[in-house]
Formats: structure tokens, C-alpha cells, sequence
């Protein structure tokens, strides 16, 4: 059964409603730019307040969250790889204060959303997307991804321009990695075979962050690393297989959806050099990297990370120079 959406202004038990709830869009997100500092926001899971539910899409189980004040627009908040939407935990509340709705998604095989069957690639994901917000009855959203849900964002750029108000990618890849094919497979029969991803669990984290994040935000480390591990192993190699033989390098300056490019600059996968191509190739597009920060930087810099987005949201996403 499809469950239709009721939106609720936001607010916790026993509080009153968020502040400024009835004011505009606008006039929140600016106020917003000069609060930002806690990053404490909502989480994943029943402690939200708002629509937390399955959908039907497909063949398949999806679950999302829907939370916010009511007349705010949406921003929808897209994770990567042995990742689920918990990933933006330190960005909810900051964004329901800035007076917007967030949508929150588990891509295939990640989180509470099944991985379905047969092969699918970054056209399908952007598809289910779409498909939730015709659930939804939502017309268009801000489009925040980071990794693979920086690459279903290039999807949706580029196929239904349409239904996103602005795009966001952080550290995301245009194309396959250039690893042997042999590589990829390699993790994924290894996932399959121990029915666990916590091998590549640990592997992934030592990429993502830098050696002292462990010790400097030893919860935070152990809230992705538990997501990581917990992902099915059918997810993660389905997931690895989208990732084999799709290439957005060449069609970047086909997109016109105003844009914001954000990366770490310790990022040993998708490098700021890499981040600085994409802003140069699509049009107006917004560049910022952080020192010092890996391939999260959402997690790893939350305030700066936060900072940035509710600026760009606060501008309207008109585009701005790089």
C-alpha cells in the first residue's frame, strides 16, 4: 500500500512548533545563515518528526523520511555508497531551522529500502527518485547528493532538469573509477560470499577520512562505520555493478540547473582537482573545497559543510561566478 503524505509543521514533543514557521522560505534561510553553529538535528529513524515510511517503487520496498515546517521548500538529501540517510543526520536540524521540508531517501539495497532484482545503473536510481516524488505529489526539490547520490543528482540533471530547483554534489564521481573491472567484482564477491560488507566497511572508512577523525569524532566514526557494516551484501554489490560503465564527464556542459560543487581537499578519491573540472564545465556552477577533509566532509565538518549549503539555499541558487 502507498501511503499518502501528511506534512506537519515540525517540533519536537512537548516544545513549541519550530520558530517562524509560519514566515517565508526566505526570510528563515537568512536568519538561518547568521545561527548556524550547533549541527544537532534530526536522525534517522522513529525519533523524527514528520512522515518516516515505505513506498512501493517498483518491485521493491523504498524507505524515505519527510520532515519540516509545512510551505517550506524541499530539499532532498541523497547518501552514497554503504551509506543510508543517516548520513545527513548533522544537517537536518540546521535545515528545518532554515525553514525547509527534507526528503530523505535509502537508495537500493541500503537502509530500510530492498534491493530488488536484477542489474540496474544511476538512470534507474534517478528513476526511483522521480517515481517518489510522483508519490509524493512533489513537484521539484533542491537536489543534495554526496558520492553515488552526487552521481543519481548528474542523472536527474540530465535526464528531468525539470524536477530539481538546484543540484548539489559533493565529492562525487563523473565517470567510472578507473580501477580494473576485476577490482570491483572482486569486493562484491567477497560481500556476497561472507553475506557481510563489514570488510569493505573498513576498507571504505580508511578512504574516506583521515587518520585522527577516529579520534577526534570516535561517535560519529562509529555511527557510519555501523551503517557500513550493516548494509546488505546484495545492496553494495548491486550498487558497485551501477557504478561500472556509466560516464557524465562528456555531458556536464549540457547541464543548466544552477549548481553547487563542494569537496575535501584530502578527498583521495575524487580529488579537488577533479571538483574544480566540474564547476569549470557546467555553467555557473559553485565551487568550494575544505582543507583538510576527506571524502565526507557533511560529517567530518558539519558546521562548514552546513555553512555553505544554507547560503547557497538562502541565495535563491540563482548560480553565482566559481
Amino acid at each position: 500500500m502507498i501511503h499518502r503524505l501528511t506534512r506537519v509543521c515540525w517540533s519536537r514533543p512537548g516544545t513549541p512548533a519550530t520558530p517562524g514557521c509560519g514566515s517565508s522560505p526566505r526570510r528563515r534561510l537568512n536568519a538561518a545563515r547568521d545561527s548556524i553553529g550547533s549541527t544537532t538535528g534530526g536522525s534517522h529513524g522513529p525519533g523524527n518528526h514528520g512522515v518516516d515510511m515505505l513506498a512501493i517503487i517498483g518491485d521493491r520496498r523504498t524507505h524515505y523520511d519527510l520532515t519540516g515546517p509545512t510551505g517550506g521548500d524541499v530539499v532532498c538529501l541523497v547518501h552514497g555508497l554503504l551509506m543510508d540517510a543517516g548520513v545527513w543526520a548533522d544537517q537536518v536540524g540546521v535545515l528545518h531551522r532554515a525553514g525547509l521540508q527534507v526528503l530523505r531517501i535509502d537508495l537500493r539495497g541500503h537502509g530500510g529500502s530492498e534491493t530488488g532484482e536484477g542489474r540496474f545503473n544511476p538512470d534507474d536510481l534517478a528513476r526511483d527518485l522521480i517515481l517518489l516524488l510522483n508519490r509524493l505529489e512533489i513537484e521539484t526539490v533542491h537536489y543534495v547528493g554526496i558520492s553515488l547520490g552526487g552521481v543519481v543528482g548528474l542523472a536527474i540533471a540530465l535526464s528531468r532538469p525539470d524536477r530539481i530547483s538546484s543540484l548539489t554534489v559533493c565529492s562525487t564521481p563523473t565517470a567510472t573509477f578507473p580501477d580494473p573491472l576485476e577490482s570491483w567484482r572482486g569486493r562484491a564477491v567477497e560481500a556476497l560470499n561472507d553475506e557481510s560488507t563489514r570488510t569493505a566497511a573498513q576498507e571504505s572508512l580508511r578512504r574516506w577520512f583521515p587518520e585522527d577523525f577516529q579520534t577526534r569524532r570516535p561517535e560519529a566514526y562509529k555511527r557510519i562505520y555501523e551503517t557500513a557494516a550493516a548494509t546488505r551484501p546484495e545492496g553494495y554489490a548491486g550498487c558497485l555493478e551501477a557504478l561500472q560503465g556509466y560516464d557524465y564527464d562528456a555531458r556536464l556542459g549540457e547541464i543548466t540547473t544552477p549548481t553547487l560543487v563542494v569537496c575535501g581537499a584530502a578527498d583521495v578519491r575524487t580529488d579537488a582537482a577533479h571538483h574544480r573540472r566540474i564547476a569549470d564545465r557546467i555553467l555557473n556552477a559553485e565551487y568550494h573545497v575544505l582543507p583538510a577533509t576527506g571524502h565526507l566532509p557533511n560529517v567530518e565538518r558539519p558546521d562548514d559543510f552546513n555553512h555553505i549549503l544554507v547560503n547557497w539555499l538562502a541565495r535563491g541558487s540563482q548560480g553565482a561566478t566559481h
